[in-house]
């Protein structure tokens, strides 16, 4: 029986751009993609190389041929024929050293630069003509230009720090230095005649060729010195805009012609992003959690200001993408796609927007339901305080809202047929700030507070059923998504809730990392978080675990703001700085690029169980636990479960026990809510460090007096025993210890 690779997740050593089509190289395999219309399907996979990764694709237009090398081979494939057949039979060439480079020639020769500093002609099978840099060295990268062999320019990064510069008559011309380090890149921006190198110093630079003269002759400035990566700097291409930079520390870096650094982008899941390719307004990166990401360059992220009035006090977005300006003297102003302003008839403090119905509200209770703010004819009127102030409304429904007074009470109004009801309330703490978010689930309501507190409100009985503190400095945003209760925290806090025989329990709690977390919806692109982080708003989609919009935003989240995705599929954000309103706007097809392939793990994976025929469940180096797609490799729940490394998984019926680093393991419950596989964290444990005295030799009297070390690994788990009320398995430990639980 002979097995079939149908899925291999590593590093993504190689991308190429051709056309509609992308080539990927994953380990030794070749990924084809067609692109289109901002979707993306894959055409084929194929094995070009056993054993040996691949580092790059070199593409003939004129002879349609594509060369993929890697290590010390290649191979050369018609691109028609593969279209035909899809099946690659040619013949896999080796060489004496590592391939650095590889460029065509018109007479459909290939040059091939070498570690070792050489460069040699390749042509039916055979070496035809080679040279060596007299400066005999080892090389890291290299670039080949030139049409001919007597006309072919060499650039060398040595790891000495250099970049040489020499033809094929051997004969060295410049040496470039500066980098203190491994030069890993050199490219050639031809439209600027600049020369763009990356090095493990953490640094781009780029070299200006003087104008109209040959490189053997001409002069290399040292322009600009690029420093925006806190690792090494792998790849660095030009760009329409300027340049293109990506990194160890898994940032794509963009970076205008005045050296200007356009934005910055942390992708890949943290992991390094080995390869790149450019192509006009878009890019894509391979990286190595195995993921392969488009990405699209245009910047027409300005933000502009709103022009009159001043002392702004609350913005909002219309679904058709208007924005709504109310200011501190209670005045609400409409902007415009084409700019131009004008005022409403309506005075009016807090503003929040529905489906197609804005709230607008005073601070004394007045409120006003409008479906038009430029009609003076409201939808609905009426008073929703008896006195105290108003600090919030929340819509839950299309008719139904809950409406928070200073005095702690918290009362749920309800509309139909122009008549305003009184459906229930309850009393939070006379101190409190004030609802933020609620969400409706059949017979109950579950209502996110400024304090950091969930109610679960029962509609059948009119009571608070269950009141959850977050220990949060506040719950920002809350919704559904996937049979689960989503809420972010204000501190960066994400957590996932299910609601289950009228009780709510936490599934997961985990931190992101993305800044303060201001919000997140459930759109066309799935679900979005929205945060704030130093100077920049972001938009992170959680399905692609990546950054898919960001804006300059100085100051924080705790000012008002609003994004949107208008029903025109333009991306909205509004905000307030200084009592002005500014804002952007940006289509989404110039934005939201597709992702090709979901990253799996960063590291090695250690383990793995399937859960069904379909899903494959899998523990990593990287200390989480990743529910994936079998056949499309693609993540459908990723869990930040560890501190270290997940070493080992046991599951039994719905019950899975993971182990790992820092003697830790945790114990799920496996959950399939509306073909959704969900884990829901039951207890964890781990060893504490012994109170005696430490020894050097604790094995010598271990089966005396077992210690503890909190450094302990679990490598394996056995199950000895499940019934109803008791699971019993066995861990083998790196202390030498087998445990019992």
């Amino acid at each position: 029986m002979k097995a079939k690779t149908i899925r291999i997740n590593t590093d993504v050593t190689a991308v190429k751009i051709l056309g509609n089509k992308i080539f990927a190289g994953v380990g030794g395999h070749v990924h084809i993609f067609s692109v289109e219309n901002g979707s993306s399907r894959i055409d084929a996979t194929l094995e070009i190389f056993e054993g040996q990764k691949i580092h790059g694709f070199c593409h003939n237009t004129e002879r349609d041929e594509i060369v993929v090398f890697g290590g010390r081979l290649f191979l050369i494939f018609q691109l028609k024929k593969l279209k035909e057949c899809s099946i690659i039979d040619s013949p896999v060439h080796k060489v004496s050293h590592w391939i650095q480079a590889v460029h065509w020639l018109q007479d459909g020769s290939i040059a091939l630069a070498l570690s070792n500093n050489m460069v040699k002609q390749w042509k039916d099978g055979q070496i035809i003509a080679s040279v060596q840099c007299p400066i005999k060295c080892i090389i890291y990268s290299a670039l080949l230009l030139g049409s001919s062999w007597d006309s072919l320019v060499v650039f060398s990064g040595t790891v000495f720090s250099e970049v040489l510069i020499w033809g094929s008559d051997g004969q060295v011309w410049h040496q470039l230095k500066g980098h203190k380090g491994v030069i890993f890149s050199i490219s050639f921006d031809k439209s600027r005649q600049r020369l763009l190198t990356s090095s493990d110093d953490r640094s781009v630079r780029v070299w200006q060729k003087s104008a109209d003269s040959t490189w053997s002759s001409c002069s290399l400035e040292q322009v600009q010195e690029l420093y925006g990566h806190q690792s090494r700097v792998w790849r660095a291409l030009p760009s329409k805009f300027g340049l293109v930079s990506i990194g160890e520390d898994s940032f794509v870096c963009q970076w205008d012609d005045s050296g200007k650094e356009l934005s910055k982008m942390c992708s890949h899941q943290g992991g390094s992003i080995w390869s790149i390719d450019i192509c006009d307004s878009y890019l894509v990166t391979g990286g190595g959690d195995g993921g392969i990401m488009c990405w699209n360059l245009e910047h027409g992220f300005e933000t502009k200001q709103f022009g009159s009035p001043v002392n702004v006090r609350k913005v909002a977005w219309t679904p058709k993408g208007e924005l709504l300006v109310v200011t501190e003297d209670e005045k609400l102003f409409i902007m415009q796609e084409c700019g131009s302003i004008e005022q409403a008839p309506f005075n009016v403090q807090m503003i929040e927007i529905f489906q197609d119905l804005i709230y607008l509200t005073t601070v004394s209770g007045n409120l006003t339901l409008v479906k038009d703010v430029r009609s003076k004819e409201a939808f609905l009127t009426g008073r929703v305080s008896d006195g105290a102030a108003v600090l919030s409304v929340v819509p839950l429904k299309p008719t139904t809202f809950l409406v928070s007074l200073s005095s702690g009470e918290r009362i749920f109004w309800g509309f139909e047929n122009g008549t305003l009801e009184r459906l229930a309330s309850y009393t939070a703490s006379p101190k409190t700030k004030g609802v933020s978010c609620g969400l409706c689930i059949g017979d109950y309501c579950v209502i996110g507070d400024q304090d950091g507190f969930l109610q679960l409100f029962n509609w059948k009985s009119m009571e608070v059923e269950q009141n959850l503190n977050m220990k949060s400095e506040g719950v920002t945003g809350i919704c559904m998504f996937r049979g689960l209760i989503w809420a972010t925290c204000k501190e960066g806090k994400l957590l996932t809730l299910l609601l289950e025989h009228g009780q709510i329990s936490i599934v997961n709690s985990g931190q992101p990392r993305l800044g303060m977390l201001a919000g997140l919806e459930v759109t066309s692109l799935g679900l979005l978080l929205y945060s704030f982080h130093r100077v920049n708003f972001s938009v992170w989609s959680w399905d692609q675990q990546r950054p898919i919009f960001k804006f300059h935003c100085p100051g924080g989240g705790h000012r008002s703001w609003d994004f949107r995705l208008s029903s025109e599929n333009k991306m909205c954000f509004a905000f307030v700085r200084h009592k002005k309103a500014f804002y952007q706007q940006q289509r989404l097809k110039d934005v939201a690029a597709p992702v090709l392939r979901t990253g799996l793990h960063l590291n090695l994976i250690n383990c793995m169980v399937p859960l069904d025929s379909n899903h494959l469940l899998s523990g990593g180096e990287d200390g989480s636990l990743r529910i994936s797609d079998a056949v499309s490799g693609s993540s459908c729940t990723v869990i930040q479960a560890h501190l270290s490394s997940v070493k080992a998984l046991l599951k039994d019926k719905n019950i899975l026990v993971s182990a790992g680093g820092r003697a830790q393991l945790a114990v799920w419950q496996i959950l399939n809510i509306n073909s959704n596989w969900i884990l829901k964290l039951v207890t964890s444990h781990m060893l504490l460090e012994s109170a005696e005295k430490s020894v050097k030799a604790p094995w010598r009297d271990s089966y005396l007096n077992p210690r503890a070390d909190p450094e302990s690994r679990y490598m394996a788990l056995c199950l000895l025993s499940h019934n109803e009320s008791k699971l019993v398995f066995l861990a083998a430990c790196s202390d030498s210890f087998l445990r019992i639980f």
